[in-house]
């Protein structure tokens, strides 16, 4: 929040902002909670500096490309435990588990991967 308001009182453009903020979003992905109160905070700022918010279609964009960043990590988390534990995952497993679009179904599969005695024992459906 620091960087966005510094950025805006050193004169740079919504855009320029936004690119950074879209930048940071792509190499660190927040938890959805923290995400959202600063998405809050930002809009705030703005609100108060009577400068334009970020629009509807900006804040939607983000949410799901938030969403997408936790399917993809969540997915990585559950490879990285079996790798660690089995050493090797098929590769139908991993494109299973890309397949799979709801972050809850990912967490218990994160957490069967935690508990299985084996790989063959671990099951994607």
């Amino acid at each position: 929040m620091s960087l966005v308001k510094l950025l805006y009182k050193k004169g740079f453009k919504k855009e320029d902002v936004l690119n950074l903020y879209r930048f940071l979003d792509w190499i660190m992905i927040l938890p959805k909670k923290l995400s959202s109160t600063f998405h809050e905070e930002v809009i705030k700022y703005e609100e108060e500096q009577k400068m334009p918010f970020i629009t509807t279609a900006e804040r939607i964009g983000i949410e799901k490309g938030i969403e997408k960043g936790e399917l993809i990590r969540a997915g990585k988390a559950v490879v990285e435990v079996l790798e660690t534990r089995f050493d090797l995952v098929h590769k139908e497993t991993i494109r299973a588990l890309d397949k799979i679009k709801k972050i809850d179904i990912l967490e218990d599969l994160h957490k069967k991967a935690v508990k299985v005695e084996s790989l063959e024992e671990f099951d994607v459906r």
